[in-house]
């Protein structure tokens, strides 16, 4: 999902649940389809929102999202 999307399920993840809200690298953090400019793509932590770029290779969750 883009940042928006995701952002939108990040404020109804109560509603939704089933999100792993951890915190803890890298169970709590979802990819987004955004690439950042230096490299990797962003994540976003779902026990707080905080959205973090750069990352390669990491084990995030994915939350597939239809157009």
């Amino acid at each position: 999902p883009t940042k928006a999307e995701l952002n939108v399920l990040f404020m109804n993840r109560a509603a939704i649940r089933s999100f792993n809200e951890t915190g803890s690298h890298f169970a709590g953090w979802y990819w987004l389809s955004s690439p950042v400019n230096w490299g990797g793509v962003w994540g976003q932590r779902f026990s707080d929102g905080n959205l973090l770029g750069g990352f390669k290779n990491a084990g995030l969750s994915l939350r597939c999202v239809r157009g």
